[in-house]
Parts: structure tokens; C-alpha cells; sequence
């Protein structure tokens, strides 16, 4: 025989004891909104585009953003040295075959960090649309900037240039996939690249 407060009741002649409360169940979490790690310190990110579970995986995020970037900006520059080094007239036939085939070898290193970006924010999209779209908007701009330095000391001016995109392309390009907004990782049909707003 099991002894509880009704049989102890009972037995004294007591009045019947009130039932326990049942404790209440935790609330499912809504569908399709992003998960929160409850033992993080949640913030919204400066866009208001959704949450950003802890700050632990902000700066991962950062770190993967930061690292993919830098990746193809030291193979760049490495690259942009060389052929500064034949003349304009072969730097320029360089940089129209370098940045037409450097396309699959950016959004290759981007789209890690596209895909952990997109999660933080509990944003749906295809990372690698994402990625050739910021790749290819980094490419043509490269691309343009050398071909816009004169002839006198090219390797020298490309020196400098390369130099100064290790330390300040590599942070704008990083920050760029971190901001990435909901209307941005939207994918067209027909196979348009996905558009990002500049300012």
C-alpha cells in the first residue's frame, strides 16, 4: 500500500488534501523562426533583420567571413604582382582572363560564409546565388581599378593598390556578407544574379 497525503488523511480523519498544480510545459517554438540558444544573451543585429543567437557565433560568423575574404585577396594580390611586372600592355590581356576566371574560385571561398550568415539571421536563400552576386560585384570592381592605374611605375602603383585591399576590401567584403538583408537574399528567376542595395 502506497502512503500519500489522501491515505494519511484518511486514516487521521483529516479534510482531503488540495491537488498539486501540474507544471506547465514549456511553449513550443514558433515554425520557421530562427532558434535562440537560451543560455545566450540574444541581441537584434543594427538592421533589424532578425536575431543573433549569442555572441559567440556572431564572431565565428565574423571570423569565417573575415578568413574566406582574405583567402582570395592574398591570391589576388599575389597574383596582381606578377603580372604588374609584364607591362601594361600584358597587365591589361591579364586582367581581362584573371577576373573572367576567378568567378567559381571567389564564391567557392564566399559561400561558407553566405551560408552561416544567412542562418544567423534565420533568413531562407541560395547562398550560392548570394555568393556569385557579391563575388562578381568584387571582381569587376578589382578588375576596374587596376585597369584604371597608368602605365608610368605599374608595378610599383599596383603594389600599393593590391596592399591597401588586404587590410580595408577584405573588411567591406566581410561586413557585406554579414549585413546581408532579407531583400537581398532573395533569388530571381530566369537566372539573374541577386541584386544588393550599395548605400
Amino acid at each position: 500500500e502506497v502512503v500519500d497525503s489522501d491515505l494519511i488523511a484518511r486514516r487521521e480523519n483529516l479534510p482531503k488534501p488540495k491537488p498539486r498544480p501540474v507544471p506547465a510545459s514549456a511553449p513550443a517554438a514558433p515554425v520557421n523562426e530562427p532558434i535562440v540558444l537560451p543560455s545566450s544573451t540574444t541581441r537584434g543585429d543594427p538592421g533589424g533583420h532578425g536575431p543573433i543567437a549569442d555572441e559567440r557565433v556572431a564572431s565565428a560568423a565574423r571570423g569565417v567571413a573575415m578568413d574566406a575574404v582574405g583567402r582570395f585577396s592574398r591570391r589576388e594580390a599575389q597574383a596582381v604582382r606578377r603580372a604588374s611586372k609584364k607591362g601594361a600592355e600584358g597587365f591589361q590581356s591579364w586582367a581581362e582572363t584573371f577576373y573572367r576566371d576567378e568567378g567559381p574560385v571567389l564564391r567557392g571561398f564566399l559561400r561558407p560564409a553566405v551560408v552561416l550568415s544567412l542562418a544567423c539571421r534565420g533568413l531562407m536563400g541560395d547562398p550560392d546565388r548570394v555568393a556569385e552576386a557579391l563575388s562578381a560585384r568584387y571582381l569587376d570592381r578589382s578588375k576596374e581599378d587596376l585597369l584604371g592605374l597608368p602605365a608610368k611605375d605599374l608595378a610599383g602603383r599596383a603594389d600599393d593598390m593590391v596592399t591597401r585591399w588586404e587590410t580595408g576590401r577584405v573588411q567591406d567584403l566581410a561586413e557585406e556578407i554579414l549585413i546581408i538583408r532579407p531583400e537581398d537574399a532573395q533569388t530571381s528567376v530566369g537566372g539573374e544574379k541577386c541584386r544588393f542595395r550599395t548605400g
